[in-house]
């Protein structure tokens, strides 16, 4: 996975990941929150499997 997870809106793994820690817990709080998915969708199974990894094991402070 590249840096960008969603081309369309240019947005990078790491806002993803920040999101997933502040408490976003689906594809659909994401795409809310970063606009991700909002256009050709082709982000979101990259999403689905940062929820997954970062929702089990959130990076320690």
């Amino acid at each position: 996975m590249s840096d960008v997870v969603c081309y369309c809106f240019d947005v990078r793994k790491d806002r993803i990941v920040a999101a997933i820690e502040n408490g976003c817990r689906s594809v659909e709080e994401v795409k809310n929150l970063l606009g991700v998915t909002g256009n050709c969708a082709g982000c979101q199974p990259d999403i689905e499997a940062l929820l997954e990894f970062y929702g089990k094991y959130p990076a320690k402070s």
